[in-house]
């Protein structure tokens, strides 16, 4: 654990010694490339959104930025740190950009997890689990549909909108269910309790009469473990 510390406080000097100096030019521009590929993989349509500013907020990213994990991977989500407290949306008027960041940024750690094995049958009085291949994310805009609209629409549709994103275990790839507000709210209560003890807790909080809904809930909730969603 020491040597582990000390290592990235070396790392963190050898960062500071990059702003200056020119015996360093040479380790500036490989730290540049490094982290640009990095969060450039990680951000293409935010990256493509930013356009000619890009690679000015990557050199104050690696110039202001106290970098608080050593490993590369992980540097995306302080670049979206850095955005935030640059308040980068709002300097060019991105109003979804912070959004944006965030489903693409778990796309990224989604993709990068391995599966559950085996599979997950349905219970109601099972405890269940939200696997560690999904996600639930609250948005104020509609960014897993950034391919089909206009930015104009985009800002147009600022709201709530409440997402799985998961890994298929079909084609590996990540993919995405929007959901209602009150299925959000069972998905959050998963932990210590039984399914059913959630969804009553949940529906009487919402006035919902349960006996009309089980049914579609029961056939949401199998499909959800088929996906390896629940576990």
């Amino acid at each position: 654990m020491y040597s582990h510390m000390k290592e990235f406080e070396i790392q963190k000097e050898f960062f500071k010694n990059l702003i200056s100096g020119d015996k360093y030019s040479i380790y500036r521009e490989i730290v540049f490339n490094n982290i640009d590929d990095t969060c450039s993989k990680a951000f293409p349509i935010a990256k493509s959104l930013l356009k000619e500013k890009w690679n000015k907020l990557i050199e104050d990213f690696i110039r202001f930025a106290e970098f608080r994990t050593p490993y590369l991977w992980e540097i995306p989500c302080e670049f979206i740190d850095f955005l935030k407290r640059k308040k980068v949306a709002e300097k060019y008027g991105i109003d979804f950009l912070y959004d944006l960041l965030r489903y693409e940024w778990v796309e990224i750690e989604l993709f990068n997890r391995d599966l559950p094995k085996g599979s997950s049958e349905f219970g109601w009085n099972k405890k269940t689990f939200l696997s560690h291949t999904a996600s639930l994310e609250k948005f104020e805009y509609p960014v897993h549909r950034i391919g089909d609209l206009s930015l104009g629409d985009l800002k147009d549709l600022k709201g709530e909108y409440f997402l799985i994103i998961y890994t298929s275990p079909e084609d590996y790839e990540v993919s995405y269910f929007q959901i209602t507000e009150f299925l959000y709210d069972i998905l959050k209560r998963l932990e210590n309790k039984t399914m059913i003890e959630v969804v009553e807790e949940v529906s009487e909080s919402y006035n919902v009469d349960l006996q009309e809904i089980v049914e579609d809930l029961e056939n949401f909730f199998i499909t959800l473990c088929k996906e390896k969603i629940l576990i």
